[in-house]
């Protein structure tokens, strides 16, 4: 809207920008304070996984373990046979899978492999859903004519998302191991330059949709956090005021600027409606309103 009456100039790229810099201060809470039970951080961990959020132990423990003098000889004879027996058992992809590993790094695996996982898990899952999404939309038309199925797998797009999450989870592990390494520890703040150069794949798929999402659920998330903290009041009622605003905002643009509104959400506002909002004369109204309709 604000583009549309020259306040304000649209940026290229700019749902890919928003998008890094969005993620950045979502990994980093959550590297810093763990996944929440949202549905963005449930997405999150699914696709990502959760092992840059949780902060783990392990190699500090063992590191400490091996440093101290407190064990007596038994102990330390016992420790030393249960290691030589866990050596002998270990196959030799387990010792490769295990090697070139930073004792901070909060992986069980080396990081190549980490950062191998990093890519390949978030690629299927993404082309994986995108194609199965597209299969469902079309499974009418897959009944009638099979060879349809060949031609929706191979589209370009359902590559696009896999390529775009499989970048960013790929980058992301990456940039965080390769900060561990150099810094020689790990840091909660490691996570903002891996998130910001991984969300530049986006460039692979743009969607203002998501980019527009996580924006309002990272402002949401704010809000609660500052809730707790006691930093910002609690306002009763919150949720149905702000839906409400909200619905009565792009009911407002369906009758006067429909043009500035996704189609998506035009036909929701149809069926919402009745197809009503479509019955206004856009003539009458004219605040550019009838841009869509030039022809009635």
């Amino acid at each position: 809207m604000a583009a549309d009456r020259g306040i304000v100039k649209p940026v290229p790229n700019a749902e890919v920008y928003l998008f890094s810099i969005l993620m950045s201060i979502h990994l980093f809470i959550a590297k810093k304070y763990g996944y929440s039970e949202d549905i963005v951080s449930i997405i999150f961990r699914f696709i990502l996984g959760d092992n840059e959020a949780i902060q783990y132990a392990k190699s500090n423990q063992k590191k400490n373990l091996l440093s101290s003098g407190k064990n007596s000889v038994l102990e330390t004879a016992v420790l030393c046979g249960m290691r030589l027996k866990e050596e002998e058992e270990t196959s030799f992809l387990q010792r490769i899978c295990s090697t070139m590993k930073h004792f901070s790094c909060p992986h069980d695996y080396s990081c190549l492999l980490y950062c191998l996982q990093g890519f390949s898990r978030p690629l299927l899952i993404g082309f994986l859903t995108l194609t199965a999404s597209r299969c469902f939309s079309f499974r009418k038309k897959l009944i009638s004519g099979p060879s349809l199925l060949l031609t929706l797998v191979a589209e370009k797009r359902n590559l696009s998302l896999g390529l775009f999450l499989g970048g960013f989870g790929a980058t992301f592990r990456i940039l965080s191991c390769l900060l561990r390494w150099f810094f020689d520890k790990d840091h909660s703040s490691f996570t903002i330059p891996a998130a910001l150069l991984g969300g530049l794949f986006m460039k692979f798929y743009p969607s203002s949709t998501i980019s527009l999402y996580l924006m309002w659920k990272t402002l949401e998330k704010g809000y609660l956090m500052g809730i707790e903290k006691g930093a910002l009041p609690h306002v009763k009622c919150f949720t149905p005021l702000l839906y409400s605003a909200s619905s009565a905002l792009l009911c407002h643009i369906g009758v006067f600027e429909p043009h500035n509104l996704k189609p998506s959400f035009l036909m929701f506002l149809s069926k919402l409606s009745d197809n009503r909002i479509n019955k206004f004369n856009k003539h009458v109204l004219d605040a550019q309103s009838s841009t869509m309709f030039s022809g009635s």
